[in-house]
């Protein structure tokens, strides 16, 4: 036999050491006992060596044991070998005394799986020797107690269920009482696997009462071992042992908790009388012992792997019982703060409540439960600066969501503070948590649900409850009600491109709901004086009529009364909220609604009903809501073929309109603020103070100029601090006419230098020099005033005109081919010239881009009734070209120009000569005048787009 075996067996190569142990076993089937014998001393003494992988030759043990085995060695004297060469002699190091230990350990180890010990003819007295062996090593070295009880734990399987190996359990559970290890986690798992699967083993009463570790009355104790603190145990003769505590912590969950939860989760689910027993084991051996006040940032972590542990597997019934007091206390303070010690941890026990409930959603209920009232807070997400019931609410399935939501209205009803302000913050909080389930498409949400949603959200917003058990507790107040209405009209806003299950729209099932409310016992807070109660009242009769004729009207018609529908309910809605200009919608929409729907004719006097439409919609998309955007978007859609030039003028007129106050007030008819729009007024009174008036004070009151190019309104704006500089200078030139001083004078010395004889000043002079800086800082004041005022209103103005471009795009989109779209197009260049709003110039060039993609073959527009009109269109578009713009704007003339001449050559081919003269004139102009600023792309367009058509046009 090659001794070399023996030393490649060692290596740290994989490849060396398996063909070593290869040759090694081939050559010792067939050796002698002196051979064997010599093996089995190389292969254990190298156990105890620390020489790179010399360990591994444990893997070994188990192959050659079974040679051992057919030889004339037997299991004796292998145990003997083990014991002699794994026993440390004399004095010897700390490090080659745990090389021995390890040995020892390891050896044993092999010794269990080589599953000789369990055979039929294997007497009782092998295994009894080597549990003795582990035991001892266990008590001797509690660091290596944990892997001890594994190796016998993990040899119970292999032990046969029969009458001999009930031989072989009764002496485990023996041995493990006689060395003081049953009240240990080791201990506690080997009980608990040999009660389940050999109950025929007589079990001691007097480690644990009852024989059961998990009875009732021991679950204080356990506590205390699980924790490994275990208490003292009687041994044989009845003297008290200690299985010691261990020396070092171990951040890795013991196995024992896999073999206690498992027993746990079985006995819940066995018989009614251990039913509650995990709630009970819970509160006891992880909450007030794990997790309790006292407990030390290592036994937390323990609990944390515990909790992560049962969440994975626990029956849905188990989950609202871990959510106990301790654990939520401790999960809150570690997640509020990410430099605490075991935040880590905590996050990881947020993933695996995700993980389960992205296997089961309907856990998600007791998820959410578990986490916002009870031992958690509604607040939860606030407090621990996280998402995760946010995230919940997305994973839970429909039923869990009808679950969730009653138990939210009822957090809603009952906060659990009674603190006003508190309790408006977590209602709040809660509303918003709803309306992202409802906008996130990543979970399904029933028509029941929603529905119910949008009940609670009526029931919380309009109305009070008469019974005193179900009034909440602080009261609404009206600044919750106003956010349970507001949030209403989010989830309406979602909601109003849908139809629920009975072809109905979401407002008007939320106006249905408002008007069972108002015949149930609730009391509604909104309070309508007569007149607007008989505007509701008649438009709720008209809305009734709308919603019956749709249900019977035919396919083509149902849309536009769907329209109206919404139109009715929304307004309503906002009657009940105290819009100001519902009333008057109402009385609009009447009109419209007779002359679009049922044809009926208008008198002279009114206006034409697509105008008066279009008149309602910029009302609604005047106002910053979501909602009533949505709604004017497909109140438009739906009715852009009945669209005329009057109301597509409406909208090109706020494309027109000044982004300053002036063109705020002009859209909006506000009176004009005589001292906020002409700003040089203030201006000279400051500067009159000493007696230097200017004609030319106040030049930049006035807004940006409609010439300015969208591109360059980056250097416009930088100008600001220029400005603010100057009304620095003016306000300084103020303080030095009032206090007597050359302003240049108090540049250069400052204030402090002046001498005492140009600052003596009597009572008077102090009196007067009063006056004039009160006056001097009230305008300065009013100044800073004006220019917010200013700021604001260009954006209004700006955002305004955004949403209008909502609209002309879907005009665009649908009604390309009509020729009432061409009329669009010098609106929407001017805009990219003149606007100061890149994003707004940058729109309104993708639209025209859009538009000319669009006409193509059948799908471009005719000519106007007066072609003339065309000609001239195409003119001034050439003309918008020449003036100094952006290469945006540029870019789009040409497009423009394009579609114009598209439409001109479609009509009549003859149009084409006339169409380069135009073409000819713009270059000549280009040519000869530096005024005209036509980009030189605009002219090769106009190539390729001949050099395409030619094909057509010579046909």
């Amino acid at each position: 036999m090659s001794l070399s075996h023996y030393h490649d067996l060692a290596s740290n190569d994989e490849t060396i050491r398996l063909k070593a142990a290869y040759s090694l076993l081939s050559e010792l089937s067939s050796g002698t006992t002196e051979v064997i014998e010599y093996a089995l001393n190389r292969l254990i003494r190298g156990l105890a060596s620390g020489r790179e992988s010399s360990r591994l030759l444990a893997q070994l043990l188990n192959p050659t044991g079974k040679i051992a085995n057919g030889s004339n060695i037997d299991f004796a004297r292998v145990l003997d070998i083990l014991k002699s060469r794994t026993h440390p002699e004399g004095s010897v190091a700390g490090q080659e005394e745990r090389d021995h230990h390890f040995g020892r350990l390891f050896g044993l180890e092999a010794l269990i799986k080589s599953s000789t010990l369990f055979l039929q003819a294997s007497p009782l007295d092998h295994w009894i020797q080597v549990l003795n062996l582990v035991f001892e090593l266990a008590k001797k070295k509690t660091w290596l107690r944990e892997e001890c009880g594994w190796i016998v734990y993990d040899a119970l399987p292999a032990i046969p269920a029969s009458d001999t190996g009930n031989v072989f359990f009764q002496a485990t559970i023996d041995r493990l009482c006689a060395n003081g290890l049953a009240k240990t986690p080791e201990g506690v798992a080997i009980w608990l696997y040999i009660r389940r699967h050999n109950p025929n083993v007589e079990l001691p009463g007097s480690p644990w009462r009852h024989k059961i570790p998990l009875d009732r009355s021991n679950l204080t104790t356990l506590a205390k071992v699980m924790k490994e603190t275990p208490p003292p145990e009687e041994g044989v003769g009845g003297e008290e042992m200690t299985s010691g505590q261990k020396g070092s912590w171990n951040s890795k969950l013991h196995f024992a908790w896999n073999v206690v939860i498992s027993e746990l989760f079985d006995s819940e689910c066995a018989t009614v009388k251990t039913t509650g027993l995990f709630r009970e084991f819970w509160q006891s051996v992880v909450d007030d012992s794990l997790f309790s006040a006292s407990a030390s940032e290592e036994r937390k972590l323990w609990g944390f792997l515990v909790f992560c542990k049962v969440i994975e597997g626990a029956p849905e019934r188990l989950i609202p019982d871990i959510f106990s007091r301790n654990f939520m206390r401790c999960l809150i303070n570690q997640l509020s703060n990410s430099e605490r010690y075991l935040h880590r941890a905590a996050q990881k026990s947020l993933r695996a409540i995700h993980a389960r409930v992205e296997t089961d959603p309907e856990i998600a209920y007791h998820a959410i439960t578990g986490l916002l009232s009870g031992n958690g807070t509604p607040n939860f997400d606030q407090v621990t600066k996280t998402k995760t019931t946010e995230r919940l609410l997305v994973q839970a399935d429909d039923a869990a969501l009808v679950r969730i939501l009653q138990h939210y209205e009822n957090i809603i009803r009952r906060p659990s503070t009674d603190d006003s302000k508190t309790a408006e913050l977590r209602r709040q909080l809660l509303a918003d948590q709803l309306v992202t389930v409802l906008r996130s498409g990543k979970s399904h949400k029933s028509d029941e649900w929603t529905m119910s949603l949008l009940s609670m959200f009526v029931r919380s917003g309009y109305f009070t409850v008469e019974k005193e058990e179900s009034r909440p507790s602080p009261p609404l107040s009206e600044a919750s009600q106003n956010i349970f209405r507001t949030r209403l009209s989010s989830c309406l806003a979602h909601l109003i491109s849908s139809k629920n299950q009975n072809d109905d729209s979401w407002p008007f099932r939320a106006l249905s709901t408002i008007r069972d409310c108002e015949k149930s016992h609730m009391t509604s807070v909104v309070e309508l004086d007569d007149t607007i109660q008989e505007a509701k009242d008649s438009a709720l009769k008209r809305l009734d009529r709308i919603h019956k004729k749709k249900l019977s009207a035919r396919k083509d018609k149902k849309a536009a009364l769907h329209t109206f529908e919404l139109l009715f309910s929304l307004v309503i809605l906002l009657l009940y909220n105290g819009d100001d200009d519902a009333l008057s919608v109402l009385d609009e929409l009447r009109i419209c609604y007779d002359n679009l729907i049922r044809r009926k004719s208008t008198d002279g006097n009114v206006a034409n009903p697509a105008e008066v439409l279009i008149e309602i919609l910029l009302s609604f998309i005047s106002k910053p809501s979501v909602l009533l955007r949505k709604l004017a978007q497909q109140v438009f859609s739906t009715f852009a073929g009945n669209i005329n030039a009057g109301g597509l003028q409406l909208l090109i007129n706020v494309l027109k309109s000044k982004e300053s106050l002036t063109g705020q007030q002009e859209l909006f008819d506000q009176e004009v603020d005589e001292d906020v729009e002409n700003e040089a007024t203030s201006d000279v009174e400051i500067a009159e103070l000493d007696g230097t008036g200017s004609s030319d004070a106040g030049d930049d009151s006035e807004g940006l100029d409609d010439d300015i190019v969208w591109e360059d309104i980056e250097d416009a704006s930088s100008n600001a601090d220029d400005v603010d500089d100057g009304e620095a200078a003016k306000l300084d030139t103020a303080l030095a006419a009032a206090l007597g001083i050359h302003r240049d004078r108090v540049d250069m010395e400052g204030v402090e230098s002046l001498s005492d004889g140009e600052s003596d000043m009597n009572d008077e002079d102090m009196m007067a020099l009063d006056d004039a800086l009160v006056k001097i800082f009230k305008e300065r004041k009013k100044m800073a005033s004006q220019k917010l005022q200013k700021k604001n209103a260009k954006e209004t103005v700006i955002n305004f005109k955004t949403r209008v471009l909502d609209l002309l795009e879907i005009f665009i989109k649908l009604q390309h081919a009509n020729v009432l779209s061409l009329g669009l197009i010098l609106p929407l260049l001017e805009l990219i010239r003149s606007t100061s709003s890149k994003q707004i110039g940058s729109r309104a060039a993708a639209m025209l881009k859009d538009y000319a993609r669009a006409c193509k073959g059948n799908d471009i527009p005719p000519p106007t009734d007066r072609v003339e009109d065309t000609w001239t269109l195409l003119r001034e578009i050439h003309k918008e070209a020449m003036g100094e713009a952006s290469h945006a704007h540029s870019s789009a003339c040409s497009q423009a120009s394009l579609l114009v001449v598209k439409v001109l050559v479609g009509a009549d081919r003859r149009n084409v000569k006339e169409v380069v003269v135009v073409y000819a004139e713009t270059w000549t102009k280009w040519l000869l005048s530096k005024k005209c600023k036509v980009q030189p792309s605009m002219f090769s367009d106009f190539v390729n787009w001949s050099t395409s058509a030619s094909k057509q046009l010579q046909r």
